[in-house]
């Protein structure tokens, strides 16, 4: 495996600033593309800005972080934009490669732990998970970005599935204390976010993206990231405890 070398250069940009993307991408080889935040429709108006300015700057290899969810047909409201930015960046440079993400550890665990201080998880589904940790999405994508031949399409995941008995076990363990695991409907699901002060649409995007969860969209386990970088996947576990700063 090709270790990373200190040869990266930064810039800070606007993804809706054409020029000022333009001139971050000149002369530029190899993108290393995380995609945007927001919206879905903000987030898609954003990719299209950055291929098409990586385009006119001629960009020969773009590493797109994409989603293990990458589907139009998915209830998933980013599913259907990242599908379209994939699609699009094979049209936009010579050397397109996809990394398609798991749900992070670091994000998916926030049900975890609130049910590791409450005694309760509870969620809209009993389907699995297999979250991987950022560090590990991280070493993935500047891997992909020096190696000689990188894979035009890899799914990173971590090691182990989690379906709602093996979550709940989790948050048993790491709060100290018996927790109990509840399955509650999609629109229970909603109500409760918003009840706990989440804006309407991240309680949307958060109940799409658990029926894309029960579907199974985010069930694979995969080996991509050893094959990629010759590491292990970090446990869920360890990246939780990491969180809680143990």
């Amino acid at each position: 495996m090709c270790e990373p070398t200190p040869s990266a250069t930064a810039a800070v940009v606007d993804y809706a600033d054409l020029p000022s993307l333009d001139a971050a991408l000149r002369g530029v080889d190899t993108l290393v593309f995380i995609g945007s935040d927001g919206r879905s429709n903000r987030v898609l108006a954003h990719h299209h800005n950055i291929l098409r300015a990586a385009r006119r700057a001629g960009v020969h290899r773009i590493v797109l972080l994409s989603s293990q969810d990458a589907d139009t047909e998915s209830p998933f409201c980013y599913a259907p934009v990242y599908a379209d930015t994939e699609q699009d960046l094979r049209e936009s440079c010579a050397e397109p490669v996809v990394i398609r993400a798991g749900l992070y550890a670091e994000f998916f665990g926030r049900w975890v732990l609130d049910a590791a201080r409450s005694g309760e998880l509870a969620l809209p589904t009993a389907a699995a998970v297999v979250p991987i940790g950022r560090t590990d999405v991280a070493h993935a994508l500047a891997a992909a970005a020096v190696t000689a031949a990188p894979p035009d399409l890899a799914t990173i995941t971590g090691s182990s599935a989690f379906h709602l008995a093996a979550l709940t076990a989790l948050a048993s363990r790491l709060g100290g204390r018996g927790v109990q695991g509840t399955i509650i409907t999609a629109d229970e699901f909603r109500h409760r976010l918003i009840e706990t002060g989440t804006d309407p649409w991240w309680s949307y995007a958060f109940t799409s993206m658990f029926e894309s969860i029960d579907q199974g969209r985010f069930a694979a386990v995969t080996t991509d990231l050893t094959t990629i970088t010759g590491r292990a996947p970090q446990s869920f576990e360890a990246a939780l405890r990491s969180e809680l700063g143990e």
